[in-house]
């Protein structure tokens, strides 16, 4: 089981589709939580504040 893994697993079954939720949507305390490096153990949220940024710069392929 992957179960705890920060990482993605592909799956062999299609899944569902999801809505595109931007940042300004979620709550106060939903972008608190997600900024808050203690709640997710190793794992690193590539969209809070503080990772976008370095993620954006290095998905740049120029």
């Amino acid at each position: 089981s992957d179960l705890g893994s920060p990482y993605l697993n592909f799956g062999d079954w299609e899944g569902e589709y999801q809505d595109l939720i931007m940042w300004e949507q979620i709550t106060d305390a939903a972008r608190a939580a997600l900024n808050d490096g203690n709640n997710f153990g190793d794992a690193e949220v590539p969209f809070s504040d503080e990772h976008y940024e370095k993620h954006l710069d290095n998905a740049w392929p120029f």
